[in-house]
């Protein structure tokens, strides 16, 4: 699941709009995040989390003293 985060000028605000609606900056939630982002507003962005490598259940010996 991507996280979406606000850009920095309106991060450091308190309070901002968008379409008439008044968001306090500490109170929005992913999903509101989510939802802005949707809907055009360039100041979200969206952090894609990198995937996890697959474990096949062997493990490496990475001991040097062998």
């Amino acid at each position: 699941m991507a996280k979406y985060k606000l850009k920095k000028p309106v991060a450091k605000a308190t309070s901002f709009r968008y379409n008439g609606v008044k968001y306090v900056t500490r109170n929005v939630t992913q999903e509101q995040l989510k939802q802005l982002y949707k809907n055009g507003y360039r100041q979200v962005t969206e952090l894609k989390e990198p995937k996890k490598p697959v474990n096949d259940g062997t493990k490496e010996n990475d001991n040097a003293n062998d």
